[in-house]
């Protein structure tokens, strides 16, 4: 991916590097891990990122108190079957303790995403918590008799709350970001991510992202200043990725852990995302912008050709009805002559007889 985005050019321009491009960079990684896609408008230089709404993950507080973590289950039924998130737990019995049941869950959390806890070692409750952040993402639980609700089986969904904010740049152009997910902050149409930490509060980050604006220009048209831009953003493995955590990207992603393997599935749908937009915008560009111009420019370039030819070349059928009228008039007036020549000697030959 690097020796793509480092040796890609034409013309000894460099395609894929952000030199023609749009390129981010993270001012305060403990708030915000970084950006990508592209922003209308020649502005560079620091962008403030003010976060109005915190992310959240889907959790949950049990209503059925354990005096400790080892305390055996108080069934009225006798067993229990807990899912988790679609996934089948197990069944308990009266054998079993609390902690027991944390450790299946646990156990199970790839699955699932979820991980439980007792809220308090001495007299606490089951909490269950999403390892991920945003609406994407919930608590789907339910059991068929008292281990989490004390008054009989429960059964519930919960969902996380998604960031939400707003950037500016310059102190001047504002771009709202509220259709992403989870962390991940999104412009309306997804041309513009910001990814934050789960240290980011409701909070405004002054400087938070430096923005370098590049694009490629194109001549468009006959005249001065009907040209065309496009950009082409950096897709080097360092930034391909880069809004799903922090330390992430696609030349991070580390699969030596579980966590590891979950979040590089993360990262690489992010970056098969920036790429698939990045693909969209340059055959947008060049469908609706270059080539309709193309053709309107050959358009153009036939209508003058057949002006000029009206100009410049011989009306063939003008000319040849004006050669043969003239033909016909010389004709006739030979013949004239001929009789007007005719007539005197006529006369001469009546006066030697």
């Amino acid at each position: 991916i690097n020796r793509i985005a480092s040796q890609t050019q034409f013309g000894n321009v460099q395609l894929l590097n952000g030199t023609i491009g749009t390129s981010y960079t993270s001012a305060q990684p403990a708030a915000v891990t970084g950006a990508s896609g592209y922003f209308a408008g020649a502005l560079t230089g620091l962008a403030t990122v003010d976060v109005t709404t915190t992310a959240t993950q889907a959790n949950s507080t049990g209503l059925q108190t354990y005096l400790t973590n080892a305390a055996t289950l108080a069934l009225a039924n006798g067993s229990a079957v807990v899912i988790v998130n679609g996934t089948n737990i197990g069944t308990f019995t009266t054998q079993n303790t609390v902690q027991n049941v944390i450790d299946a869950i646990n156990g199970k959390s790839a699955d699932t995403g979820v991980v439980a806890s007792l809220s308090n070692p001495a007299n606490g409750s089951i909490v269950l918590k999403q390892t991920n952040y945003g609406s994407n993402y919930s608590v789907q639980y339910s059991d068929t008799d008292t281990i989490f609700n004390a008054a009989g089986a429960s059964s519930f969904t919960v969902n996380g709350v998604d960031a939400q904010a707003q950037i500016t740049f310059n102190g001047g152009a504002t771009l709202q970001l509220h259709s992403g997910k989870g962390l991940v902050l999104q412009s309306q149409g997804g041309t513009f991510k910001v990814g934050l930490t789960a240290l980011a509060t409701a909070h405004t980050y002054a400087g938070a992202i430096q923005v370098n604006m590049g694009s490629a220009t194109f001549q468009i048209g006959a005249n001065a200043g009907q040209t065309a831009t496009a950009a082409v953003d950096d897709v080097s493995a360092s930034k391909l990725g880069t809004t799903v955590g922090p330390g992430t990207g696609v030349g991070g992603i580390d699969v030596t852990t579980a966590q590891g393997a979950t979040t590089g599935i993360h990262v690489l749908d992010e970056a098969i995302a920036q790429i698939s937009t990045l693909r969209a915008r340059l055959g947008a560009t060049q469908k609706n912008i270059l080539q309709t111009n193309i053709n309107s420019l050959s358009v153009a370039k036939q209508n003058v050709a057949a002006s000029e030819s009206s100009i410049r070349d011989t009306d063939m059928a003008a000319e040849v009805v004006q050669f043969t009228r003239s033909q016909i008039l010389v004709q006739a007036s030979t013949a004239m002559l001929a009789q007007a020549n005719a007539a005197p000697q006529s006369l001469l030959s009546l006066l030697k007889g």
